[in-house]
């Protein structure tokens, strides 16, 4: 009952997990972190910069496709970006990530 109740959460902190590590397997970032506000309202699963080619990449990562939105990923990079100023003159691109990538 309790793996039941958990699953959903516990799958989703495990897919989290597996895409930074793909991400730091390929090397394409220079860093790579997860970021989220002081009030827990916007959340990013995923940052990835490039201080070599000045880009950056923020990440949604959902088990079900159709449950990301891009659109929300844009309002909580936004928010980001005002909130810390980091990336200022970084291209920044919004890609989703599910088990479907995998």
């Amino acid at each position: 009952e309790i793996v039941m109740r958990d699953y959903n959460t516990f799958s989703g902190l495990m897919l989290e997990r597996y895409f930074h590590h793909v991400a730091v397997e390929s090397g394409e970032f220079t860093r790579i972190g997860r970021w989220w506000d002081r009030k827990g309202e916007n959340e990013i699963d995923m940052i990835g910069g490039d201080e070599l080619s000045n880009c950056a990449t923020f990440y949604e990562m959902k088990r079900q496709a159709e449950e990301i939105s891009i659109g929300m990923l844009k309002q909580k990079g936004q928010v980001f970006l005002q909130a810390t100023h980091e990336f200022k003159k970084y291209a920044i691109s919004y890609k989703g990530l599910s088990m479907e990538d995998m």
